[in-house]
């Protein structure tokens, strides 16, 4: 296998456009020494003829064979080396794509229609991508390299062809194809790639959404101060208990946050306020809480729990056993 070398730009901003005797042939070679594999189509045609032409992969000593009438269109053919063709099908999409898709010095068009093909060079292939109006369901943009299933069989018609509506196809710059990289062509795109050839695309997009969901649970929970460490247990039913005691804490705390509409942090404040006192005086034993202020008792309110009482308990000293 030859590598191929891309060769600068070959008259950017100069008239590149001819249609005199043997053009074709010469386009033929320009696009041979760019690394494009350009393939003989019928004039005024936009399909090939020539059976197996995916294969088909003329060289410069070849091109007489096979390019040899001035009234032929001439193709390339896509995915090879890593040719890409962007078909710009609206002018909403030609009028976008100067602003925000890469330069790129190989771009064509019709008379009517220019600048409605740009080409790159991608690093690795990648298979074709339709997008189409939500409504109507007509083209809007397409991304043309290789086949639904990887393979090389599609090709784009290059000037000086002969479109079949009578327009001639005209370059609108002709120097080299922009280079993108691969990571640049998912831009915008989340890619989810599997092992399990039996999922479907949306069985795929379904399940890395179901993941992402439990991530997420996972997150919150550390977000909302879900604490299961330290943990000093070893036995699968002593964690388990542990885990669950955690749980259960957490979902106390939030609903207490949610009946008050305090965070914790001051919850948990005004609760550590409210605190059992105890006396010790001659034979008795006095517990008695401290004072509740109106924000403490405005939250007892709202979490349904009763201020206990002022004097929570009273506790007899037992009388000392007598000796006879």
């Amino acid at each position: 296998m030859t590598k191929t070398t891309l060769r600068p730009d070959r008259g950017v901003g100069q008239d590149c456009n001819t249609e005199t005797t043997g053009s074709t042939a010469a386009e033929a070679l320009k696009l041979i020494e760019l690394g494009m594999s350009p393939l003989p189509v019928p004039y005024g045609e936009k399909r090939p003829i020539i059976t197996g032409w995916p294969a088909l992969r003329i060289g410069k000593n070849d091109v007489a064979d096979h390019f040899n009438s001035s009234r032929q269109n001439i193709g390339v053919i896509l995915g090879v080396n890593g040719v890409a063709d962007i078909d710009l099908d609206c002018p909403e999409a030609i009028a976008a794509a100067g602003g925000l898709m890469p330069t790129t010095q190989f771009i064509f068009g019709r008379d009517s229609t220019p600048r409605t093909h740009r080409f790159y060079w991608l690093d690795s292939g990648i298979k074709s991508v339709r997008f189409t109006d939500p409504v109507d369901r007509t083209v809007l943009v397409e991304l043309r390299c290789e086949k639904s299933d990887g393979g090389v069989g599609l090709q784009t018609i290059v000037p000086p062809s002969m479109h079949p509506s009578g327009e001639r196809i005209r370059y609108d710059s002709c120097g080299c194809p922009a280079k993108v990289k691969a990571a640049e062509k998912f831009d915008g795109k989340w890619v989810v790639i599997t092992n399990d050839e039996t999922l479907t695309a949306e069985d795929v997009a379904l399940a890395y959404k179901g993941g992402a969901i439990i991530e997420a649970c996972f997150r919150r929970m550390k977000q909302t101060g879900l604490e299961v460490r330290p943990m000093f247990h070893w036995a699968p039913r002593r964690i388990e208990a542990h885990v669950k005691l955690c749980v259960l804490a957490l979902q106390v705390q939030r609903t207490a946050e949610i009946r008050s509409g305090l965070p914790w942090t001051r919850i948990a404040h005004l609760l550590g306020t409210l605190k059992a006192v105890r006396y010790v005086a001659e034979r008795q034993t006095i517990v008695q809480r401290t004072k509740i202020g109106p924000e403490l008792a405005g939250l007892l309110k709202k979490l349904g729990i009763s201020a206990p009482k002022q004097v929570m308990a009273v506790i007899e000293a037992a009388e000392a056993p007598t000796t006879s």
